[in-house]
């Protein structure tokens, strides 16, 4: 492929590339905004909030579903003595910080889609017997609407990503190209140096040499001069 023609199609992969990635951001972007106000109100829990919930024994329905929800996010059994066990976990709140939004898996998300759904499960209607069941509701809410929009961006993707490859692949080629040439180019111009010195060395000596010649013409004529006017004068003294 020739060195322009790969320079354009190069730069035509990374542009298919910026709106590939842009259309996935803008479908993301919808869903950021609920994210970022759920992770808004996790970031007030501490472990005061936390215990507020492990201290009831018999937990009032809203903050048991509230919990259970969290602990299908999670993987976990959705008994309240589970629950209770996982909210005394030191790294508890940081699990759900750092929770992995864009890898849930469709069958979490068809458990979580049934309470999300439902009428109860409303972020200020649990913040009314429990702000912190309050905050982790937002949060469900939050998780569901984005890992709902991530797979449906995952083919984007992963679209993304293969041309993303594909044109990483192109680029170091690209690169490889221009580095041979400029390689080529340097020496060429290091050769057309060497042939202009020759041809400036050749052209001074032929000069120095039409001078030389020139000098040499003259000095013969002056000797030839010189010689009859010799003659001259030797005839000159012998009529004296």
């Amino acid at each position: 492929m020739a060195l322009v023609q790969m320079v354009k199609f190069t730069g035509k992969e990374e542009i298919e590339c910026k709106a590939i990635a842009d259309d996935a951001e803008a479908e993301l972007n919808v869903a950021l905004p609920a994210l970022q106000k759920a992770m808004a109100e996790v970031e007030k829990l501490d472990k005061s909030a936390i215990s507020e919930i492990k201290a009831y024994k018999s937990p009032p329905k809203q903050v048991e579903t509230v919990l259970a929800a969290v602990m299908i996010l999670f993987g976990n059994k959705t008994d309240w003595t589970t629950a209770k066990k996982v909210l005394g976990e030191a790294n508890f709140l940081q699990s759900i910080k750092g929770y992995d939004k864009d890898n849930v898996s469709a069958t979490i998300m068809k458990k979580i889609k049934g309470y999300v759904s439902h009428a109860d499960f409303k972020p200020e209607a649990v913040g009314a017997v429990s702000k912190a069941a309050g905050a982790l509701c937002t949060w469900v809410h939050a998780i569901y609407i984005y890992a709902s929009v991530a797979k449906e961006v995952a083919p984007k993707r992963a679209r993304l990503k293969g041309a993303q490859e594909s044109l990483a692949v192109k680029q170091a080629s690209l690169q490889k190209a221009q580095e041979e040439l400029a390689e080529v180019t340097a020496k060429v111009n290091r050769l057309k140096q060497k042939y202009d010195d020759s041809v400036g060395e050749k052209n001074r000596l032929r000069a120095e040499a039409d001078q030389m010649e020139l000098l040499l013409d003259r000095a013969d004529k002056l000797v030839k001069g010189l010689a009859g006017e010799n003659e001259r004068w030797r005839a000159s003294i012998g009529q004296l």
